[in-house]
């Protein structure tokens, strides 16, 4: 389901967002975070001449009226909402204070490129006037950086189809979410470099090795990239695309180099490390790997008292004890299979499977240069359908067995739970199998976490 997976983009953004702002916001440092879309018409909504449509709410105070938001402006404003009164309660008070001077309408805009004469353009299509908000917003993280970079002005998510094709880029970007196909390595490594800049703060200082010093500036000039496909991939492309500089430049190493004689400039003594690792990519794959981290990976707080579970003295106790040791946990089965069935009962809803249906049309006159043929298709039609009820799928699911095993239950209480479930919840699971496994197998577990002693 595309509108899903934009949708928990979306949402991800908006929590690193709020990670990240929450521990640079005592520091005087703004946040901004860059949305990559590939069509204008799936934030702002245009009548058919190409005008904005307008609603009676201010984005930019006397800048202008604020048109009408399509898919993506709604669905950031539902998640925005969410988050923040989700977590306003836990943050500081100056922050809180901050927070609560910001107009969710005022927070999010369109960044699109201008015409010669100041009108918004998306591709070949003109949009907006000169007094639209597309030209405001234009103006303002285009030219005035300074004022988009302090805490006065509200903006802090910007949503862009032409950030790479005008240049633009911003110290303060800390999340880059691409809400489209990045297509060939060399765009995903463009993309990524509209926030691999050195921050500031609200007085203008950069916030490096001098500032910050060696461990602290990789710690706040953390970039975080939501993608739209998987982490490995991601990775694999852009760390091709990073590798190919040293290829394309070949230089002729000293053997002083390679032995630790050669000394590298003052300036970039605190880099020394990744010029390094630079260097050896160019050789070996795998030395880039640290370059980039999984956001998603579980976060685990060191332990202070773990290095004394090392010494000998504690080893010989340890060594006698463990063998004998184990832990037991009892619940009540029939209680669990009870609430787990009335639970699923009231809060089951499984999305319907849907799928594209595009239609295109080979051109007529194929240009000679178009040796790939990449071009030689032309799409006319693009509609999303979900999918026949009717049509029963052809890949066979071990329902009870995969759910015994995620929910760690015998086979025996997963049957019991589900025929305690109503009928139509049930049926669900011929709508999309995977997600009625997966939400099934979260509420049991719910469910047996509150009632364990």
């Amino acid at each position: 389901n595309e509108d899903l997976i934009r949708r928990l983009q979306i949402r991800e953004t908006i929590r690193s967002y709020f990670d990240k702002e929450e521990k640079l916001f005592a520091r005087g440092i703004k946040c901004l975070s860059l949305f990559f879309i590939d069509e204008v018409a799936k934030y702002r909504q245009y009548d058919g001449d190409g005008e904005a449509v307008l609603s009676e709410l201010s984005a930019f105070g006397k800048l202008g009226k604020l048109a009408k938001f399509a898919n993506y402006g709604k669905i950031f404003e539902q998640e925005y909402i969410a988050e923040l009164d989700e977590r306003k309660a836990l943050f500081s008070e100056k922050y809180q204070e901050y927070l609560n001077k910001i107009e969710v309408r005022a927070t999010h805009c369109g960044y699109f490129s201008i015409d010669k004469q100041g009108r918004a353009v998306d591709s070949a299509v003109k949009r907006g006037s000169e007094f639209s908000d597309d030209v405001a917003a234009y103006d303002l993280i285009l030219k005035n950086k300074e004022r988009l970079l302090s805490f006065d002005e509200p903006t802090r998510f910007i949503f862009s189809h032409s950030a790479l094709r005008e240049g633009w880029d911003n110290p303060n970007v800390f999340q880059i979410c691409t809400l489209k196909r990045s297509g060939n390595a060399t765009a995903k490594r463009q993309e990524v470099g509209r926030g691999l800049r050195l921050c500031v703060n609200q007085s203008g200082d950069r916030q490096d090795v001098d500032v910050c010093g060696e461990t602290g500036v990789h710690d706040v000039n953390k970039l975080t990239v939501i993608a739209s496909e998987s982490y490995a991939e991601f990775v694999s492309d852009l760390q091709s695309n990073i590798k190919e500089d040293p290829h394309e430049r070949p230089t002729k190493a000293a053997i002083s180099y390679f032995n630790g004689e050669t000394a590298l400039p003052e300036e970039l003594a605190p880099l020394a490390s990744g010029v390094h690792a630079l260097m050896q990519g160019a050789f070996d794959p795998s030395a880039l790997k640290d370059m980039i981290e999984n956001g998603h990976d579980t976060k685990i707080r060191d332990n202070p008292l773990k290095d004394h579970c090392f010494t000998q003295a504690s080893q010989g106790p340890w060594g006698r004890i463990h063998p004998r040791h184990a832990d037991t946990v009892e619940f009540d089965s029939l209680e669990l299979i009870k609430k787990s069935a009335a639970a699923l009962n009231a809060n089951l809803n499984v999305s319907p499977l849907r799928y594209n249906w595009v239609k295109g049309e080979q051109r007529g006159v194929i240009e000679k240069a178009d040796k790939a043929g990449k071009n030689e298709f032309v799409v006319r039609e693009t509609v999303a359908r979900e999918r026949d009820d009717a049509a029963e799928s052809s890949v066979k699911y071990d329902l009870v067995g995969k759910i015994a095993k995620q929910a760690t239950l015998t086979r025996r209480s997963v049957v019991a739970i589900l025929q305690a479930m109503r009928p139509q919840k049930r049926r669900m699971f011929c709508q999309n199998p995977e997600e009625f496994i997966g939400r099934v197998t979260e509420e049991i577990n719910k469910q047996k976490a509150a009632i364990l002693p």
